[in-house]
């Protein structure tokens, strides 16, 4: 019995399999209110939605989602004062940094306010950095 060997049809450069897809960024846009859609949107308004939405969704919460998708702030009250501010930095950058869009999450800046936080953050992408504003309440 004789057995052949045949090489790939393809060449070995036709698919990169090591390299990760990266994020699109046009997407559709949400209303200020985020309840409706209203056309697409592109660069920095995408990101700028995609920050929102994944500060916005509690993680775990909503099975259409990956376990990945979004962030933890609802334990957070339970803890020491002290301890609030480094856990909300950590989990705002273990969540945005998963968008391959963002390259660092830095210069956090923490305000106390009557029924939350809020914070103010810097994301730089390749392109730019955007600050961004973000207010957490006591449920």
């Amino acid at each position: 019995m004789t057995l052949y060997y045949f090489e790939s049809v393809l060449p070995e450069s036709y698919f990169d399999l090591e390299t990760e897809p990266i994020m699109a960024s046009k997407t559709y846009r949400l209303t200020e209110n985020r309840k409706r859609i209203r056309g697409d949107c592109d660069g920095k308004s995408s990101l700028c939605q995609s920050i929102a939405k994944r500060l916005s969704t509690e993680r775990g919460a909503y099975p259409i989602y990956g376990e990945l998708y979004g962030v933890a702030f609802d334990d957070l009250w339970d803890l020491p004062a002290t301890l609030i501010e480094t856990e909300v930095e950590a989990r705002i950058k273990e969540s945005l940094l998963q968008d391959d869009r963002i390259l660092s999450v830095k210069n956090f800046v923490f305000q106390r306010c009557e029924n939350g936080l809020e914070v103010e953050f810097a994301v730089a992408t390749e392109e730019e950095e955007t600050v961004i504003d973000w207010r957490l309440e006591y449920d």
